[in-house]
């Protein structure tokens, strides 16, 4: 819509004739007269914008019931005058309606008619444009909220009536399809009467008013610069997330962990609302944390002391008598034994040897992770999920789509677990990057319905038997 109208419409609403009012030739419309300063500034800017004309020199017909054929052609000299559209080049050898044929007497009507029907504001009724009937206000609005997209980039007024209130309490006795244009009309104080009377017609006058009040209402919404709400910050949810972001969990100690826990605690459960999705997922890593920091902060048990050894009283050592040599006896000489000959013996004849089988080979270090994987799923399954393995794919079938986030935190830790997984993403499994990294994944799910059908491949590090292995996992939900 051009932006002069906001202005010319200022100048026109504050202007001090009430009436006549003077049309844009000169010419006087001597029938407003009684009528509201509103309704006859309308008028005016209608007329100057070359928008309306009178149905004499001299008069307006304000009372009138307002013709089909009346608002095509209002309907078409706003297209015209003031979005500097043009009339269709094939005006003359193509008619849009049966009833309106190219050599119709009344030319204007078949030019704009083609005008508002290429535009698809005005498409008439079984073919028909019905020229001389009136319309009824549920057809008008449905029109005037076509007409919505021609001045805006495309939004009609539904769409930018979106979130406000609206008042109509006849709404019922409206087309199913004429109801979201009505109540756009009343939201947007287009039409502030209760009582639509949606079978009712439309004076001159009054579709003159709407008109009117529709220009300055779009104008105003593309005018007025969109305020950016700031977003309210509590002060103990930005206190706990500067906490949480200012420490590691690799190397936190018990007391800092407790306070972050004792943070925690003490928010309301709509302050933990507010905490970002990664905040979220590691409050439980920290309680983990604070678990294993208690088991191993417990005094060892005090070992059983081992009684003194008594002492011994020695024994004295006993004089040794001495003995008599006694004399070495002469050997009496021994007659040689004469060899025996030697009995052959028959050879025994060797056994056959049982064939060794060979050793196979080593597993690979992805055949090891695949055995791991393949043998996941009793592990990790549960009531909201049901987990199976193969190669580096760990399958995760949904059974629970209501169940919260959390189930995925508990799954990557029992995943973590089983597979000896010892670096995610270059981090500690637990640490604070790595539930920020897996928060940022899930970002946006409140479910693990949110979940299915994505897959995510994470970078990895795991430990097969004392051997570190780096490759990438793929979790996919399904």
């Amino acid at each position: 819509m051009n932006k002069y109208v906001l202005a010319l419409t200022a100048t026109a609403m504050t202007a001090s004739v009430v009436a006549p009012v003077a049309s844009a030739n000169g010419l006087a419309f001597n029938d407003l007269t009684g009528y509201a300063q509103d309704t006859t500034d309308a008028v005016k800017l209608l007329v100057d914008k070359k928008i309306v004309n009178g149905t004499t020199a001299t008069t307006f017909s304000p009372n009138a019931e307002i013709t089909r054929g009346q608002v095509v052609k209002i309907l078409g000299r706003y297209l015209l005058n003031v979005e500097g559209q043009t009339v269709p080049a094939d005006w003359n050898t193509k008619a849009r309606f049966s009833d309106v044929p190219v050599n119709h007497k009344d030319e204007e009507l078949v030019k704009l008619a083609a005008l508002c029907f290429d535009a698809g504001i005005f498409t008439g009724s079984e073919g028909k444009l019905m020229t001389a009937g009136t319309m009824s206000r549920e057809n008008l609005a449905l029109v005037v909220n076509r007409l919505a997209k021609q001045m805006t980039d495309g939004q009609d007024l539904v769409a930018l009536a979106a979130g406000k209130p609206s008042k109509v309490t006849d709404l019922a006795k409206a087309k199913e399809e004429s109801r979201a244009a009505i109540t756009a009309l009343n939201a947007l104080n287009i039409s502030n009467v209760a009582e639509f009377n949606p079978k009712g017609t439309v004076k001159r006058v009054h579709f003159a008013s709407l008109v009117a009040k529709l220009l300055v209402t779009v104008e105003a919404l593309e005018a007025a610069p969109e305020e950016p709400t700031a977003p309210v910050v509590d002060e103990a949810v930005k206190a706990f997330e500067d906490a949480v972001n200012a420490v590691n969990i690799a190397d936190v100690t018990a007391e800092v962990v407790e306070t972050l826990v004792a943070q925690y605690n003490a928010l309301s459960a709509a302050q933990k609302a507010q905490l970002s999705p990664q905040v979220a997922a590691i409050v439980k890593a920290v309680e983990d944390k604070l678990a294993e920091l208690q088991e191993e902060a417990k005094p060892e048990e005090p070992e059983t002391p081992v009684a003194p050894e008594q002492p011994t009283n020695p024994t004295p050592e006993q004089p040794t008598t001495p003995t008599n040599p006694v004399p070495e006896q002469p050997t009496t000489p021994t007659n040689p034994v004469p060899e025996q000959p030697t009995t052959p013996t028959n050879p025994v004849p060797e056994q056959p040897t049982t064939p060794v089988e060979p050793t196979p080979p080593p597993k690979t270090d992805a055949e090891v992770l695949a055995d791991k994987i393949a043998a996941i799923g009793p592990a990790v399954s549960n009531a909201d999920i049901t987990v199976q393995g193969s190669g580096s794919t760990v399958s995760v079938t949904i059974a629970n789509p209501n169940a919260s986030i959390a189930s995925f935190m508990g799954l990557y830790g029992s995943i973590v677990q089983q597979l000896g997984i010892v670096k995610v993403n270059g981090y500690d499994p637990n640490s604070f990057s790595t539930i920020g990294y897996l928060g940022g994944l899930v970002s946006g799910a409140d479910t693990l319905g949110d979940l299915k059908g994505q897959t995510f491949n994470i970078p990895v590090v795991v430990n097969n038997t004392g051997k570190e292995f780096s490759t990438t996992i793929s979790i996919q939900l399904n």
